[in-house]
């Protein structure tokens, strides 16, 4: 980790497209602008921690979508298809 010490009004510039100001120091806080193209995405630390967090929760329940749906009996439509008593019985799509 690189530790930088910046007054008001001076820069740290990273790669060739991104600078970071700062712009005010208010006791220990300390407003900073940031120049980057628009594709690149800048977030705080924690909204960005919160959305990891929801793509996690979001990718799980994928998975488990995906192996619920991996168990279901599929036949296509006009086929016969096992019942569980062992029974066969069109399948028919309602059309309205």
């Amino acid at each position: 980790m690189l530790v930088l010490t910046r007054r008001k009004g001076q820069s740290i510039v990273l790669g060739d497209n991104i600078e970071i100001t700062v712009v005010e120091v208010n006791g220990d806080a300390v407003r900073i602008s940031i120049k980057a193209p628009r594709e690149v995405s800048v977030y705080r630390r924690e909204l960005y921690d919160a959305i990891c967090a929801e793509n996690i929760s979001a990718a799980r329940a994928a998975a488990e979508m995906a192996q619920k749906l991996k168990k279901m009996p599929f036949s296509p439509p006009g086929q016969k298809q096992q019942t569980q008593g062992g029974k066969e019985q069109d399948k028919k799509i309602k059309r309205s």
